[in-house]
């Protein structure tokens, strides 16, 4: 069995990649990174620069073992190209609406400046992603041009398979 230490995995929001990274971090004991954090000087209101992001993935991704998460931008791409498997979880639109209608109320209780626009324009944005967007097409061209391993997970057994597969 094929040993993984660079995974990025990839989705749209609210398809449980943060969730599946952690755990597979857990089970693996490689380090996961989410790349939200990266992504905000102060959680959800004010963001680093591209040039500071690509430069943290790219320390990041010059380490032996890693796991990434996130769905859009481009600078992404390197971390996605140096993966030597990418998880793509193609959940159900039914079930990334719930999740990310629970999220929303989370934001809300926890005072994190969501807001029902936020709410729907990353419900459109999963949906779409899954019927294959430009962001879902720029992955999917990213993965074929360099030969990516690729394992689609759409459901909870999928995902059982996976784990099974990766802890062998």
């Amino acid at each position: 069995m094929q040993r993984y230490n660079r995974i990025g995995i990839i989705g749209g929001s609210g398809s449980g990649k943060t969730h599946l990274a952690q755990k597979l971090s857990k089970i693996l004991k490689i380090k996961n990174y989410e790349l939200d954090d990266i992504l905000w000087a102060k959680k959800y209101t004010l963001k680093i620069s591209k040039s500071s992001m690509i430069k943290i993935l790219k320390k990041i991704t010059t380490k032996k073992r890693w796991i990434i998460d996130r769905v859009s931008s481009s600078w992404i791409a390197q971390g996605i190209k140096k993966s030597e498997l990418v998880i793509l979880l193609k959940i159900p639109s039914p079930k990334i609406i719930w999740r990310l209608f629970l999220r929303h109320l989370e934001c809300r209780i926890k005072k994190i400046p969501e807001t029902w626009k936020d709410f729907i324009d990353l419900t459109k944005f999963s949906i779409e992603y899954n019927k294959g967007n430009h962001t879902s097409l720029r992955h999917q061209i990213l993965i074929k041009k360099h030969k990516l391993n690729l394992k689609v997970v759409e459901n909870k057994r999928d995902c059982a398979l996976l784990m099974e597969e990766l802890t062998q």
